[in-house]
């Protein structure tokens, strides 16, 4: 019994409008790991799809820059951020199917895969992030194309390139 609502929940998954139009098709897995169905899927919509991360900060900076460098009304400007801000504070009913965010949860916390967008179009490329990290090491290491900076560029911005952290594989 179990397995037959299994099938029938797959079945219906499968027949469903958010797995009919998912765009799979652009994406390239070449990694060494097999994507589920799911995880299939949820890419085809898309890496920004399930993200629903609100920065409250760059909203209340928005205001405070509409405000000072805006010719909108005070009144009318308070109307907004009452509207704005009232509506951060409920809860939001998610977006998409809560197997595609267990999908892009998953792939998320895999961290032995890096996923790309091909340069000017919407294909994305899963890899093996080994792989990924050979590659521009590669492409660094090429005398021809690129060189070595004498100095630190942005010191003269007053941030170093030190300042920031370099990922490495684990």
């Amino acid at each position: 019994m179990k397995l037959e609502l299994a099938c029938l929940l797959q079945s219906l998954i499968a027949m469903s409008d958010w797995s009919k139009h998912a765009n799979s098709n652009f994406m390239i897995n070449l990694s060494d790991k097999p994507l589920s169905s799911d995880v299939k899927c949820a890419l085809g919509y898309g890496l920004s799809f399930a993200n629903q991360h609100i920065d409250y900060v760059d909203v209340a900076k928005g205001f405070c820059n509409l405000e000072k460098y805006g010719d909108v009304p005070v009144q009318d400007l308070n109307i907004c951020k009452g509207l704005v801000y009232s509506s951060l504070t409920t809860p939001s009913i998610p977006n998409c199917p809560r197997r595609f965010s267990l999908a892009f949860k998953e792939l998320k916390n895999d961290k032995d895969l890096h996923i790309t967008k091909v340069d000017k179009s919407n294909c994305l490329v899963i890899l093996n992030k080994a792989d990924y990290v050979d590659k521009v090491k590669d492409l660094l290491n090429d005398e021809v194309t690129y060189s070595k900076l004498h100095k630190d560029p942005l010191d003269r911005h007053g941030t170093s390139t030190r300042d920031f952290k370099i990922a490495s594989p684990a």
